[in-house]
């Protein structure tokens, strides 16, 4: 389910028609690459720890210190507007849907928003933001000397357990966000830009440390851990087998250390 995430995804960001764009067999190659020998070098994986722990916890996602009812009111009506547009996408989700499932009146909600835009925008700041916010903790909890490898395996392990913690925003996220009209998607890009930025950044560290491969386009590996690590919203259960924590630790084994019993070197591919 990891690896069909992570290729189902592919065609919301890749573009082998844009010029100097990856090829589809340099796809196919970086898919290889990575699920298979995985991304950690011989060094990297002798340093990767597998005693990453992550908890969430309630202030992992700041709330204001004393709560007002009418912050209350707006959390409810968010908590609401993400199962709706979750369930219905951008064109089919209404604000009466909202409402009723917020248990107020229709007019009511214009007390919180603006408008449905405002609504809408509102709500993926919000998704954006939990992930964030989780993910930065996590790194920043760490020891100064820990090796760049396992701040990356952090950063996995935090994001997960956060957008299954909060499925309904990440999932009417990945819904509507190509769906939306294109202020809406300007609003929230600086939030977007700059968490991806964080990511980009442990990536090249760990590459400039020998600990992940440096002969992958790091933008696509990226890619390709964000499509795996946000569709578990999609087929995860909370009754499945392995507890979040579990998944955690087999996304990180997947990706950092790859599923192939042999030797990268040794390993022949079909042609």
């Amino acid at each position: 389910m990891l690896v069909l995430g992570a290729m189902n995804a592919s065609p919301d960001w890749f573009h082998p028609d844009q010029p100097k764009g990856l090829t589809l067999s340099g796809l196919e190659e970086q898919f290889a690459a990575m699920f298979l020998d995985g991304l950690g070098t011989s060094k990297g994986k002798r340093r990767r720890s597998h005693k990453i722990i992550f908890t969430l916890t309630s202030d992992t996602h700041e709330e204001p210190a004393a709560e007002t009812r009418g912050a209350a009111t707006t959390a409810r009506i968010l908590d609401a507007a993400a199962k709706i547009f979750r369930e219905n996408g951008y064109a089919g989700a209404r604000l009466v849907d909202v409402a009723t499932e917020a248990d107020m009146q229709t007019g009511s909600l214009y007390y919180h928003f603006a408008s449905r835009e405002d609504l809408v925008v509102h709500l993926l700041h919000n998704a954006w933001e939990r992930t964030d916010s989780a993910v930065r903790r996590s790194i920043s909890d760490l020891p100064t000397r820990t090796a760049p490898i396992n701040k990356l395996a952090m950063a996995m392990t935090a994001h997960l357990l956060s957008v299954l913690a909060w499925g309904d925003y990440t999932s009417a996220m990945l819904r509507i966000l190509g769906q939306v009209p294109d202020d809406v998607r300007a609003a929230i890009l600086p939030l977007q830009r700059t968490y991806l930025d964080l990511w980009r950044g442990l990536l090249n560290d760990a590459a400039d440390a020998g600990d992940i491969r440096s002969d992958l386009d790091l933008s696509v590996v990226l890619m390709m851990l964000a499509g795996a690590l946000n569709w578990t919203v999609e087929w995860y259960h909370a009754d499945h087998h392995l507890a979040p924590e579990q998944l955690a630790e087999q996304f990180c084994v997947l990706t950092l250390e790859g599923m192939s019993t042999r030797r990268r070197g040794a390993r022949r591919r079909s042609t």
